[in-house]
């Protein structure tokens, strides 16, 4: 009976804490939980309408889905609060009253690839016959 009862402590301290941790240690859909309440955080903040709300909610959830807002550097989050504080690359239209979403292209760097002996060997018999 008191195992019980333990079980039942832990299971609603695991409910009253599990968005009290770093962005990156939460699950998907306590991330997505996260997003709707910045959301709703948002739409008060920007008087957004319904549709926007809708647009921006889409653009955010499309976004996660891909793969981003995974990193620190993408968002902040404050794990003592449990809210979003910022999202970084997200970029806001006053006269549209939209959102859109931008994301930072990675360089491709050029490396010099190593001859292979059988290369080496073609390159020196054309030598021969110039």
């Amino acid at each position: 009976m008191e195992s019980q009862i333990n079980m039942q402590e832990l299971m609603e301290n695991e409910l009253a804490n599990r968005f009290n941790r770093p962005w990156t240690k939460l699950d998907p859909g306590s991330k997505t939980n996260r997003l709707c309440l910045y959301i709703k955080k948002i739409k008060i903040e920007k008087e957004l309408d319904d549709e926007s709300e809708l647009k921006f909610k889409t653009l955010l959830v499309r976004v996660l889905t891909a793969g981003g807002l995974n990193k620190i550097s993408e968002i902040e989050y404050s794990p003592d609060t449990a809210e979003i504080i910022k999202i970084k690359n997200l970029i806001y239209c006053e006269e549209t009253k939209s959102f859109s979403f931008q994301t930072k292209k990675k360089k491709k760097t050029e490396t010099s690839k190593s001859k292979s002996n059988i290369d080496r060997h073609f390159n020196k018999s054309k030598e021969k016959t110039n």
